[in-house]
Order: structure tokens, then C-alpha cells, then sequence
């Protein structure tokens, strides 16, 4: 009688301490995946957070391409060089741009002009008025716009449907068989490029070809 009362306690106890083990385990499973659910979020978190910093600076630069795009410069008419009368030597380089497409205005208080040729590279500087009816001075190093086309301001912006006629002035005046190259840069957009050869001057404009 006392050996199964005691096999009985000993079932008991085990059983008991069996059962202890059981939840001990199911707690700790609960704590692990709570974890892995914590850790799954963050995760997804920081992945998306990701994806839409990316999408936007992808926006950022398809919205700044789009924008240079739209107030490209272009060329329109020839491109001329007027010589010295008493010299004979080409001093100023005249030609005419208007906005290629788009309606974005193009300041030209803001537009830079670079010239080179076989032996050497300048930046011109702005004429201080910008706008001269009489074009830069020769050997000046600078440009300027002298004439305005359909414009119907007198600021410095050039607008859909208007033409800027420029004379570029470089210090080094080009000779014959030169080949000239203008880089006009304004502040936003597409650069407009010209290059061409100084052939033979004939008369106070020759045509650059």
C-alpha cells in the first residue's frame, strides 16, 4: 500500500513537472516568433523606406532632365564674321539663337560663352550692358546681344518666339583657315555649340562656313 502511494506521488511529480516543461517551451516559441515579427517589420520597414527614396531621387532627375531639355538653345540663321576695315582681320563673330522648344525663358544675364580655337581657350565675360545696340569691342574678350528680335520686353530674357542676335569678341582675333568653336551655356538647359572655319574674308561680313 505505501509502494503505490509512493509510485503514485513519483507519477504525479512527473508529471507535473512534465507539463511545467510544456509551457515553458510554448513561451519561449512565443517570445522567438514575436521576435522574428519584430525583426520581419523592421526589416520590411527600412526596404521601403529605401524603395521610395530611390523612386523619388529617380523623379528628381526625370524631372531635372526635363527641365534642362525644355529651354535648350538653337541656332538659327548663319553665323558671320565681321572683319576691321582698316586691318582686315575678323574682330567679332556675329550669329542668332532662339529657344530650340519648350516655352522655359533663357536669362541671358545669366549665360556664359566659352571660345577656342587651335591654340587657345577663353571664357568671354559679359558685355556690362549686356544688351548694346554697337556689339562687343573688338579684342575685348567679351559678348554681347545687339540686337533683339520680336522681343516684347526690354529685360534680358529670351522667350518663345523671340530671336537674340550676339557678337562674341575673343582677345586672339582668328585667321584664315582658323576653326572657331562657341560654347554657349546658359544657366539651365542644353549648350549651344557652333564651330566653324574662317575661310577667305572678302567685304566687311563673310559668311562662316
Amino acid at each position: 500500500m505505501t509502494t503505490s502511494r509512493y509510485h503514485g506521488q513519483q507519477a504525479y511529480l512527473t508529471m507535473h513537472e512534465q507539463t511545467h516543461d510544456q509551457a515553458f517551451t510554448g513561451l519561449e516559441a512565443a517570445i522567438v516568433l514575436i521576435a522574428f515579427v519584430v525583426v520581419a517589420a523592421v526589416f520590411s520597414y527600412v526596404v521601403l523606406n529605401t524603395g521610395f527614396f530611390v523612386t523619388q531621387k529617380s523623379q528628381d532627375v526625370i524631372y531635372a532632365a526635363v527641365g534642362q531639355s525644355d529651354s535648350a538653345l538653337g541656332p538659327i540663321g548663319g553665323v558671320y564674321g565681321v572683319t576691321d576695315p582698316v586691318s582686315g582681320q575678323l574682330v567679332r563673330i556675329n550669329f542668332s539663337c532662339r529657344l530650340a522648344f519648350g516655352n522655359t525663358p533663357v536669362d541671358f544675364g545669366s549665360m556664359t560663352i566659352v571660345y577656342n580655337n587651335a591654340t587657345m581657350l577663353e571664357t568671354l565675360q559679359r558685355d556690362p550692358a549686356i544688351y548694346n545696340p554697337a556689339g562687343c569691342q573688338a579684342n575685348s574678350g567679351t559678348w554681347a546681344v545687339y540686337q533683339r528680335v520680336n522681343s516684347q520686353s526690354n529685360d534680358n530674357q529670351l522667350r518663345s518666339g523671340e530671336e537674340f542676335m550676339l557678337s562674341a569678341c575673343p582677345t586672339q582675333l582668328p585667321v584664315k583657315d582658323d576653326t572657331i568653336h562657341l560654347e554657349i551655356r546658359p544657366p539651365n538647359g542644353v549648350a549651344m555649340d557652333i564651330t566653324r572655319s574662317v575661310g577667305s574674308l572678302s567685304g566687311s561680313v563673310t559668311r562662316l562656313h
